[in-house]
């Protein structure tokens, strides 16, 4: 049986994650499946809580999860791209225009 080829034309969703604490920023871009912008972004978000609780990587947005909670951060979403790559770009785009401080790697 052949392998199916990946689909690259999938909506993606860019979204801004806010701490409400110190208005600090992140951005990102998830994959838009079946589900509403609403549902998505709140199951992104839940990915990023597990990844700051269990897995506990250095990154600086999960270092701010754990220091405020969860309950301290608010999701947003920027735009609906089309494509991976497209969304890809706009992602980095954004990333430089704004400079989220919770972007930034440890």
């Amino acid at each position: 049986m052949a392998t199916r080829k990946k689909r690259t034309d999938r909506n993606h969703v860019i979204y801004n994650i806010i701490c409400e604490p110190t208005q600090e920023s992140y951005i990102g871009v998830t994959v838009m499946l079946k589900q509403a912008v609403k549902k998505t972004l709140n199951s992104r978000l839940n990915q990023h809580l597990y990844k700051a609780t269990v897995v506990q990587p250095n990154w600086t947005l999960s270092k701010a999860i754990r220091k405020h909670g969860i309950e301290s951060f608010s999701i947003h979403p920027i735009q609906v791209v089309r494509g991976r790559l497209n969304a890809f770009k706009r992602e980095s785009e954004l990333i430089n225009l704004h400079n989220p401080i919770l972007n930034t790697k440890m």
